[in-house]
């Protein structure tokens, strides 16, 4: 399987979005440095909605004009319900393994 060939991933969770967001914000200088960051947004989360999340933290690294931006893929069981500029794929509940291996195999190639 594809996720157990990449010793160099880490998984991070969150109890809502504003703390997503804080995170990724403190991680761009490690972006800028060549690290690459995915985030799995769930399109219900506390405090601050999956898309809402997305957008802010767009917003934030335009402001901030970072060179390299988020990949944001959201989690949701209405896929067609997400489009947004904010937002780089999508991923329909339940999440089957092949379908995240893609996903992450896109936005994550092995270097």
């Amino acid at each position: 399987m594809w996720l157990k060939c990449r010793p160099d991933l880490a998984v991070e969770t969150f109890e809502d979005g504003v703390a997503l967001v804080e995170w990724c914000l403190a991680r761009s200088r490690q972006q800028e440095e060549g690290g690459r960051v995915l985030v799995l947004l769930d399109q219900v989360m506390p405090g601050l909605d999956g898309l809402s999340a997305a957008r802010l933290l767009r917003q934030t690294e335009a402001a901030l004009q970072t060179r390299h931006k988020t990949r944001i893929v959201m989690v949701s069981a209405a896929v067609h319900s997400l489009a947004s500029p904010d937002v780089d794929g999508a991923i329909q509940k339940p999440v089957q393994i092949p379908q995240l291996e893609s996903v992450m195999s896109t936005f994550l190639p092995i270097s």
